[in-house]
């Protein structure tokens, strides 16, 4: 599979993220960080590749638990941090499973809905390290909002060059689950 110049930039972008992520983790304790992108590695390989038993594409309502795992490691972590684990747990699932331009190009799409999705959580009023619901519920919502596009939007347009089809039920359940 051949990807775009876009694509190789989503790629250069999302290795920016993790970078950066791992310079804001060199002063901070590496215990979450270690559980979340263990937990957010399990995650990924635990998931089967969409295309394994189905030839046709997955209808709506699928959700992905590693998408879980990367939202709350980014409203406990913050954003740079929380890119780091959603970039390498994505990186090192897809080493195994099929090319190394694919996989880079979907780990840095997820990185990247990470980092916005941590922008957003903060942009919408919510503080890294603290999740009080009711409270933090719209902070929550633009939080899912924003990784669903940006996911959504860096694969099936960027990646697949194909029109956005956002599924907001699965993004829901992905929010809940990460929260």
């Amino acid at each position: 599979m051949r990807l775009s110049p876009l694509a190789y930039l989503t790629v250069a972008a999302g290795i920016g993220a993790c970078v950066v992520g791992a310079l804001a983790a060199a002063g901070e304790p590496l215990t979450a960080l270690a559980l979340f992108g263990a937990a957010a590695l399990a995650a990924e390989l635990l998931e089967e590749p969409e295309n394994a038993r189905v030839r046709e594409p997955l209808g709506p309502g699928v959700i992905r638990v590693a998408s879980g795992v990367d939202i709350a490691a980014v409203i406990v972590l913050g954003p740079w941090r929380g890119a780091l684990v959603a970039g390498a747990a994505a990186f090192l699932a897809r080493l195994m499973r099929g090319p190394i331009a694919l996989g880079g190009f979907q780990a840095a799409a997820f990185a990247l809905a990470t980092l916005a999705a941590g922008y957003a959580f903060e942009l919408g009023g919510g503080r890294t390290g603290h999740l009080a619901l009711p409270d933090d519920l719209v902070p929550l919502t633009v939080l899912a909002l924003a990784y669903l596009l940006v996911s959504r939007g860096l694969l099936q347009v960027v990646g697949g060059l194909e029109v956005l089809q956002p599924d907001f039920a699965a993004a829901a359940a992905e929010a809940g689950l990460g929260a």
